[in-house]
């Protein structure tokens, strides 16, 4: 072709068309691309994996055969035990997992405390109740 056009790997799931696009935007619509002025390689066209031959063959060739649309697999969710009408994903669920282990590191902490607490208001009975406390806060 005559158009300055440049495959460029984006991530596992998709690669961008990048260059002098303009020119052939109809062509890379058909082919299933999406524009994108905010890829980290520069403006372009992204298509997932499973149009790869038929972009590079565009790109080679100039012909355009599109492919049947790619067919949406759904990636199940981490356990069954999730809805997917809840609308729970994978990245909800770290944060939810993080958040536990804070939660369980904060009552651990809390337990520490009231132990020595206990400590310090019950097994030194020879002091009275206002040297403890401030005993406990020092």
């Amino acid at each position: 072709m005559g158009h300055s056009l440049k495959i460029e790997y984006y991530s596992d799931k998709s690669f961008a068309v990048i260059g002098e696009t303009k020119p052939v935007k109809e062509d890379l619509k058909k082919l299933g691309g999406k524009w994108n002025s905010r890829l980290k390689c520069g403006p372009g066209w992204i298509f997932p994996m499973e149009r790869e031959t038929d972009v590079r063959e565009y790109i080679e060739n100039g012909t355009v055969v599109p492919s049947e649309p790619p067919k949406l697999i759904r990636q199940p969710r981490i356990q069954n035990m999730y809805s997917p009408v809840s609308g729970i994903t994978a990245a909800d669920i770290t944060r939810l997992h993080a958040k536990v282990d804070r939660l369980q590191q904060d009552m651990t902490n809390v337990l520490k405390l009231l132990i020595q607490m206990k400590t310090v208001l019950y097994d030194e009975s020879e002091e009275d109740e206002e040297a403890s406390l401030v005993r406990l806060l020092r």
